[in-house]
């Protein structure tokens, strides 16, 4: 992940900066394309360099502090610029993963779990596949029972911890725009036991008793929704205020 957030930052820096060679000087300059411009090419024309350029140029026009929103055409332009050169016997490698994480974020905000769960998987991005997973089950749970699926090892999740609670057999730990997971210590299993359809709903209080978690989603406007785990039935109810 370290290596994929120094990638952006220089995919970032350097996306709006395209070279033009002019028949006066013979020198390269700079110019500038505007997204209409690149989706309007040819993605089966454009050179290796000019496809680096115009992809950085694509992903970031359609991300921003809430993630990656890239619609189907896009993706597209991007999938068949790739496909033609690879015809071509050009192995790109310059910033794939960049490429394929901005993808597959894009389904998952469009709500597209099973081509978000297809991209994750190729890229074995273990924490995006779970979270996906759990989405395919789970969406919009607010009562009833949670369809939990467990995996071996550590919770993967790299987000900043924004909550944690934990005894002698399980550790439950809340994560920054990120899921509620459940680790069992005895059989080295973690889970995801809730997440919010809205990612800044994320948790920010956890208290576990007598088989009980209490989630607390953080306050934005008004006191923020209140959960209760059942660690035995799995089930999951939303707290009436004021109770």
């Amino acid at each position: 992940m370290k290596i994929l957030r120094l990638i952006i930052l220089i995919c970032l820096i350097s996306l709006t900066a395209f070279s033009q060679s002019t028949a006066d000087t013979g020198k390269n300059v700079l110019t500038v394309l505007d997204l209409d411009e690149v989706l309007a090419t040819d993605p089966t024309s454009v050179s290796e360099k000019e496809f680096y350029e115009y992809s950085a140029i694509i992903i970031h026009g359609f991300s921003g502090s809430g993630g990656h929103f890239l619609g189907e055409e896009a993706i597209q332009w991007i999938r068949k610029a790739e496909s033609s050169l690879k015809l071509k016997d050009i192995k790109l490698k310059k910033d794939e993963e960049y490429r394929n994480f901005a993808i597959a974020g894009s389904y998952f905000n469009d709500g597209k779990y099973n081509k978000a769960l297809e991209e994750f998987k190729n890229m074995n991005y273990q924490h995006e596949i779970e979270l996906t997973e759990w989405f395919i089950s789970n969406k919009g749970i607010k009562n009833g029972v949670v369809k939990i699926k467990e995996y071996p090892g550590p919770i993967p999740c790299e987000a900043s911890e924004t909550a944690r609670i934990e005894d002698d057999l399980y550790a439950f730990v809340a994560y920054f725009k990120g899921p509620i997971y459940r680790y069992d210590k005895a059989k080295d299993l973690h889970a995801i036991i809730y997440a919010s359809d809205w990612k800044y709903d994320w948790c920010d209080a956890l208290n576990f008793e007598n088989g009980k978690l209490t989630i607390k989603l953080r306050d934005i406007t008004e006191a923020g929704d209140t959960f209760i785990f059942d660690n035995a039935t799995q089930e999951i109810y939303k707290k009436h205020r004021g109770n």
